[in-house]
């Protein structure tokens, strides 16, 4: 667990391995708590973020994830006043290759 009475920046993972996990963790005073970035490189790798609990400011956001085509997100609790901020927010800039096919229906 990592508490903080102030505002900080959040955790940054650029390209983090395979076995990349945050797990019962409590989230506070973030204006993005995790923020996942990836090239081609990282991007089929899995990710995991389970059981914890986000406490999203206003405007802020729990998990952004650019270039993320293996993540998984569950039983995590985000706490957000309403129509402000963003639980979880993806954004994907490269397009999958043969290496790992996704139907995006």
């Amino acid at each position: 667990n990592f508490s903080c009475s102030t505002s900080w920046q959040g955790i940054v993972l650029e390209n983090a391995g395979s076995q990349t996990e945050i797990k019962n963790c409590t989230f506070n005073n973030a204006p993005t708590s995790i923020s996942i970035l990836n090239t081609s490189t990282g991007a089929y790798l899995n990710k995991s973020i389970k059981d914890n609990i986000f406490n999203v400011p206003s405007g802020g956001i729990g998990v952004y994830a650019e270039n993320v085509f293996r993540i998984f997100l569950y039983g995590n609790k985000f706490n957000m006043t309403s129509n402000s901020g963003k639980g979880f927010h993806l954004l994907n800039t490269i397009v999958p290759t043969s290496e790992g096919s996704y139907d995006l229906k």
